[in-house]
């Protein structure tokens, strides 16, 4: 049987694998300067539920602790590939994956 699920990334191969980590940025400056002629924006989340997939690497960009993945959530429905630490995410099965798509990436209710 089928799971629905966002379509496949034009990018990237996925490795089978998905992901779940929180992002939490509410201790971060919103704007941050670090030069006169640069400017940090961080945008501010409490909690943010991500959900990914794992994707595959070239053998020369692999890193060690570094999980590369197409990354969604509710301030990115449509997902994005990106990094993160692998010490920071929880390894979820394809069914679980496939429920938060289906709740439009909204945290599972208690």
């Amino acid at each position: 049987m089928s799971l629905p699920e966002p379509e496949p990334n034009r990018y990237a191969k996925p490795t089978g694998r998905y992901l779940f980590y929180i992002w939490h940025t509410m201790d971060v400056p919103f704007e941050q300067h670090p030069n006169p002629s640069t400017v940090i924006i961080t945008p501010q989340f409490d909690h943010l539920h991500i959900y990914g997939r794992e994707m595959q690497e070239e053998p020369d960009e692999v890193r060690e602790g570094i999980s590369f993945g197409e990354f969604f959530s509710t301030a990115c429905p449509e997902g994005e590939l990106g990094t993160v630490r692998t010490e920071e995410l929880t390894y979820i099965s394809r069914e679980e994956f496939s429920a938060a798509y289906a709740r439009g990436w909204e945290q599972k209710g208690d």
